[in-house]
């Protein structure tokens, strides 16, 4: 659609949680023209006036890309999309319906989300996507990573690893002396070697942390840079290494191989990120599909062997 305007529709966390949005993400990318935002635990009074909103835009389509979920969110986002926002076409609402998530042991590999999207996209527009996808950084963010880059003292010789060692969900982290490990090994591998450490605001003492523990040269920018920012610096680096989270797919996204570590609480594959040469760590022991967002019975057996 070269000649028609593209709007983001996308959930808003709470400032509190420290949460980046998909809505930051779209609108640092400049792949899209609008980005609107919702907050998901609103009053029934904001939802009808962002239906009233939508309405008044006069919206000819609608493309549904959330995740899989069940009948009655599927009813209730086409009833919201078709009926009170007045979209007449709406699309993506039904994909993957009759897929069972199955989680039983041994739990099946499943399709890449990003690979899901993808076909969803196929489907909806009937243009076949590029076989591979690279998020190219605007110029604005591209030079604020240079300067950050440029002001470095001394100037970087060795390889560029970012790591972001935090997560939203406490059972999706890899424990914090595990990438101590981890860095003290890069260190006698690399000793020139660049460490960019990533990650939101609430991250930052454990990326201190980190920097203490190790001699390499190191950039502690978690929670000061905004995601822009964070992808085009993402892009300049030769490994990023992390658990399951948001600065995985943004490295995924701009081409950089990834060594991720997941926790074994959802289906195998699901989250991985986008393109290839990516390594995936994980174990899946007993209570592999589990689910939890904090583990408290196993003592993260997932992640700790």
């Amino acid at each position: 659609y070269p000649v028609s305007r593209i709007v983001v529709l996308n959930d808003r966390q709470a400032a509190s949680q420290a949460i980046t949005s998909g809505g930051e993400v779209f609108e640092a990318s400049g792949l899209v023209d609008e980005v609107i935002s919702y907050n998901t635990s609103a009053q029934m009074s904001e939802w009808i006036r962002l239906g009233r909103e939508l309405r008044s835009r006069s919206f000819s389509r609608a493309i549904c890309l959330l995740p899989e979920r069940s009948l009655f969110q599927r009813v209730r986002d086409f009833v919201a999309l078709r009926v009170i926002a007045g979209i007449p076409n709406v699309e993506g609402v039904w994909s993957d319906f009759w897929r069972r998530r199955d989680r039983r042991l041994p739990l099946r590999r499943r399709i890449p989300e990003w690979k899901r999207l993808l076909h969803v996209a196929e489907v909806c527009t009937g243009i076949r996507a590029a076989s591979a996808f690279v998020w190219c950084c605007s110029d604005f963010y591209t030079r604020r990573a240079t300067l950050i880059l440029g002001r470095l003292e001394p100037p970087p010789v060795g390889p560029i690893v970012a790591i972001c060692p935090g997560s939203k969900m406490p059972a999706k982290r890899w424990p914090i002396t595990r990438y101590a490990e981890f860095l003290s090994r890069l260190e006698e591998a690399h000793p020139a070697a660049l460490l960019v450490l990533l990650g939101a605001s609430s991250e930052r003492e454990d990326c201190e942390s980190l920097a203490r523990e190790t001699k390499l040269h190191t950039l502690n920018l978690a929670g000061i840079i905004e995601i822009g920012t964070a992808a085009a610096l993402l892009s300049r680096a030769d490994l990023y290494v992390g658990n399951d989270t948001g600065a995985m797919h943004l490295a995924g996204a701009v081409g950089t191989p990834c060594v991720a570590v997941f926790s074994a609480r959802d289906l195998p594959g699901a989250w991985e990120p986008i393109g290839a040469g990516h390594r995936i760590l994980r174990l899946d022991p007993e209570c592999a599909g589990c689910m939890l967002v904090s583990c408290t019975h196993e003592q993260m057996r997932c992640l700790t062997g």
